[in-house]
């Protein structure tokens, strides 16, 4: 039944995808951070959601009457640069072809929907549509698997959302990067009581799920957007009651395995997962060292025989003591992971349009209008990317990728304002 009910509805989404494409957008975002597979059953899991969608948004933009006058800028051009830094890295890639160019695709489609992004979107209303898509994908999926945390007493096991998050760690990094969304949607509807009660009720579900996701990276993430939400904030009394309530709920879910494994952040020499990080780190380094312009492809220091050839280098970086390694390791950090896919040149490039996304974003927040709004919690979500992917290779995801297109779209309202 519930696969009709998709299917009816598919036609209905598509008519409004290319009649207004801010909306095609929003779906393409839904569908791209957790498919519609999830969602559907029978036949509607073998209908491609999210390459329909995509169609739909491109179509709907060509034949947009009135579409937005947009002036490239340099955060646009930055990122077509690091588009094609990304391509070339690809061409001479030192991995496996496989791995390197299915990367590749994620990293290419992820690009075109920053250029729609970019194109389409110049209401506060479409800013409000894309995180609604989060909410609606990510926070929801997130709240599922919460709730069972919770009914299970902290038992139930929390996987994957997606291709894109995984596995609990990235899963947990997904859902803390969209809390911000679900803030600002709350500031928005304070007086909707469903609405209002609804969302604080997912925030608190979501922290639920990251604690019982056991991710330390996600619990570092967490408490630094807590801190700085809370110094942020004009209202500590309220929030300091939420976060006990939610924390001592949470917290008392956890079992003593889930505290030892958090201890670990403070021990972390002692740590055979966390020195398995460091050798990764340390390939990272190696490889944007012999290739500092293009470094050595997508996932290539993890799959492939790169490692491998590493290893007669591994004394040069002798100072950072580490067991000698067996095999290939993920990144484990969006730092070392663009480093050892880039070089050093798409290190640079690429936190350098991180940091400009986040400067715009701190200055917008200083406006009169709803543009100061929104920026004050996209620059949270930066704040959630930065802090817990530093230990997890997550660095190119769709969400990143979207905060980065409404940068750009923030900085041409900053300049048609001034003009």
């Amino acid at each position: 039944m519930r696969d009709l009910i998709l299917l009816g509805l598919l036609p209905i989404l598509m008519y409004y995808a290319i009649r207004k494409p801010f909306i095609g957008l929003s779906l393409w975002l839904w569908t791209s951070l957790v498919p519609m597979q999830t969602w559907s059953w029978g036949m509607a899991t073998s209908v491609r959601w999210n390459m329909i969608f995509a169609l739909c948004t491109m179509v709907g933009y060509v034949f947009m009457k009135n579409k937005p006058k947009v002036k490239l800028n340099g955060l646009f051009f930055s990122m077509m640069l690091l588009l094609v830094l990304a391509t070339i890295s690809s061409v001479f890639h030192q991995g496996f072809d496989l791995q390197v160019w299915q990367r590749w695709d994620s990293f290419l489609k992820a690009s075109i929907f920053f250029v729609f992004v970019f194109l389409i979107v110049e209401k506060k209303l479409h800013v409000e549509a894309l995180m609604w898509a989060c909410v609606l994908s990510v926070t929801a999926t997130a709240a599922k698997q919460g709730f069972k945390v919770f009914f299970s007493g902290g038992g139930h096991v929390v996987y994957g959302m997606s291709s894109t998050f995984n596995d609990n760690n990235l899963s947990a990094f997904a859902t803390l990067m969209c809390i911000p969304f679900t803030l600002y949607l709350i500031s928005l509807y304070k007086d909707k009581f469903l609405f209002k009660w609804g969302l604080i009720g997912a925030i608190g579900v979501s922290v639920i799920f990251i604690l019982g996701s056991d991710s330390r990276g996600g619990l570092l993430g967490l408490l630094v957007l807590a801190g700085y939400y809370f110094l942020k904030s004009n209202k500590k009394g309220v929030l300091t009651l939420a976060f006990l309530v939610v924390g001592a709920v949470g917290l008392s879910l956890m079992d003593a395995s889930w505290f030892e494994r958090m201890n670990t952040i403070t021990d972390a020499t002692e740590d055979s997962s966390f020195m398995g990080r460091v050798i990764a780190w340390k390939f990272a380094i190696l490889m944007a060292i012999n290739d500092p312009l293009t470094g050595g492809g997508f996932d290539s220091v993890a799959y492939g025989p790169t490692w491998s050839g590493l290893l007669s280098q591994w004394n040069m970086l002798s100072f950072i003591e580490t067991p000698y390694p067996q095999k290939g390791h993920v990144a484990h950090s969006i730092y070392f992971q663009v480093l050892g896919d880039l070089g050093i040149a798409g290190f640079v490039l690429f936190f350098s349009i991180i940091w400009k996304a986040f400067r715009v974003m701190g200055k917008m927040a200083e406006n009169n209008d709803w543009t100061a709004g929104v920026a004050i919690y996209l620059k949270l979500s930066i704040i959630c990317f930065l802090t817990a992917g530093a230990a997890l290779s997550v660095a190119y995801n769709e969400i990143m990728f979207m905060l980065i297109g409404l940068a750009a779209v923030l900085i041409q309202k900053k300049r048609s304002k001034e003009s």
